[in-house]
């Protein structure tokens, strides 16, 4: 596993960038789209993963996606698209990644908006979508500490998530925290190594000691 250390000299150069000259730097890792502001960047993934939808639907594929709970102004732009366009989400299959548990570990009911994140997926997504158009209840599915192996095993089922993505993989104590995590990519999902940083103290304080984070950047897109 390859962990990308930045020295001190090297932050200084790139905080000494201007922003302006940063997209066509030529020592840049990757590539940047350089937005106006959020608004502008979160539009563009809504608009990113409907036309992924609408892709798959002309081909007669299904969709497979693994969402996460708290970027609200994407899902807005792709629920406004879905009903305004008439686009069908019967062939989307929907894995979310979040949830909490109670001191007993186990799940809160769906009606406390506050702790239960699939009580506000209910809402805040589906809820808002056409019935007509919507993802079947059957194909929406969230971490349930009674069934640990049931979204690993669907996703193998359906052969896998749509879209094609290099990996990010996050630790809070130490890199060999998601060794585990790196080899399953690497040896049941075909993904290249992934890129390890540490979880920063936000997400860190939330998730607390021993806490990993993994994320997928489509290949297609840049940012």
């Amino acid at each position: 596993m390859n962990e990308y250390v930045i020295s001190r000299e090297e932050l200084r150069k790139w905080c000494s960038v201007p922003v302006d000259e940063l997209g066509a730097h030529p020592d840049r890792k990757m590539e940047l789209m350089m937005g106006e502001d959020k608004t502008a960047l979160l539009e563009e993934i809504g608009n990113m993963i409907t036309d992924e939808v609408i892709a798959n639907n002309a081909a007669g594929k299904n969709t497979v996606w693994i969402l996460p709970g708290g970027i609200g102004k994407v899902y807005d732009v792709f629920i406004r698209r879905v009903n305004e366009e008439r686009i069908s989400l019967k062939n989307l299959y929907v894995f979310h990644v979040d949830q909490w548990l109670d001191w007993e570990y186990r799940l809160f009911p769906t009606t406390n908006l506050r702790f239960s994140m699939k009580g506000k997926m209910l809402q805040s997504f589906y809820a808002k979508i056409d019935p007509e158009l919507n993802v079947p209840e059957d194909q929406r599915y969230f971490p349930d500490p009674a069934d640990p192996d049931l979204i690993d095993n669907k996703i193998e089922e359906l052969g896998g998530i749509s879209t094609c993505t290099d990996a990010l993989a996050g630790y809070t104590l130490a890199p060999r925290e998601v060794q585990p995590i790196q080899t399953y990519l690497q040896e049941n999902l075909g993904r290249n190594e992934a890129l390890v940083r540490q979880i920063g103290c936000v997400i860190g304080t939330h998730a607390g000691p021993g806490a990993f984070g993994l994320a997928f950047l489509d290949e297609g897109f840049t940012f």
